[in-house]
């Protein structure tokens, strides 16, 4: 049997157009919640959200190298009412191998297309957008190309530089959020996403900031990490 609550959570997807589909929408109907069946079905729908980018406001570019602030600065932009399109939030990620230290799953290609979809739709189209300069992909997330085609053709490119220093205080700070949230959890995430780059770390590096680690020094696994790994990327 269906739970009101199970039930709730299904309708809030929108119901694809198809004869489990529509079987599904009689049910929940039964169960007195409101639902939609839309035509054309998903694809429709995800070709909707692609349509929503035309028109649409002109991207600024903010690009940077690793932990030199560039969310630090779209949050500060967006206190300051600029239009901010934040895709590392929207995917739950930080946008590199230890991109999910906070431990939080990630939503699905088709979650997080909704999400920066809406947000888009959202945004005020007469006003310049600033969008983090992405590699196609947030942690797992893909940025749909029609999306990653706008941020290539950016006009501008705003540029986020931080000192040697600045950018192992803010993995710190990072580092810091997330242990708070589940100190437990966070240093078997730091093992795992150190793992990820080991290849192209190379093994006396990745040994090295494994002891590092052993020894609670992150400021100097950061400082080999963004010398090692990120900025020779």
């Amino acid at each position: 049997m269906i739970s009101s609550a199970d039930a709730a959570s299904v309708a809030a997807s929108a119901v694809a157009a198809s004869a489990v589909a529509t079987s599904v929408a009689w049910l929940l109907a039964r169960r007195h919640v409101d639902v939609f069946v839309l035509d054309g079905g998903y694809r429709a729908y995800r070709l909707h959200l692609r349509d929503l980018l035309e028109p649409g406001p002109r991207v600024i570019g903010v690009s940077g190298r690793t932990r030199s602030g560039k969310t630090r600065a779209l949050r500060a932009l967006a206190a300051e009412n600029y239009q901010v399109l934040d895709l590392e939030t929207l995917a739950a990620d930080r946008g590199s191998a230890f991109g999910d230290l906070k431990g939080v799953a990630q939503p699905s290609n088709a979650a997080f297309e909704k999400k920066w979809a809406w947000a888009w739709r959202a945004l005020d189209a007469r006003r310049d957008v600033f969008v983090e300069d992405e590699e196609g992909h947030v942690g797992w997330c893909l940025v749909p190309p029609a999306l990653y085609a706008r941020m290539r053709a950016a006009p501008r490119v705003v540029r986020v530089d931080a000192s040697g220093a600045a950018r192992v205080a803010h993995l710190r700070e990072d580092y810091a959020e997330d242990k708070a949230a589940d100190a437990g959890g966070a240093r078997a995430r730091l093992d795992a996403a150190l793992a990820l780059v080991a290849k192209r770390l190379g093994p006396g590096d990745t040994a090295r900031a494994k002891r590092l680690l052993d020894v609670g020094d992150l400021a100097a696994c950061a400082r080999l990490l963004l010398a090692r790994y990120y900025d020779v990327l």
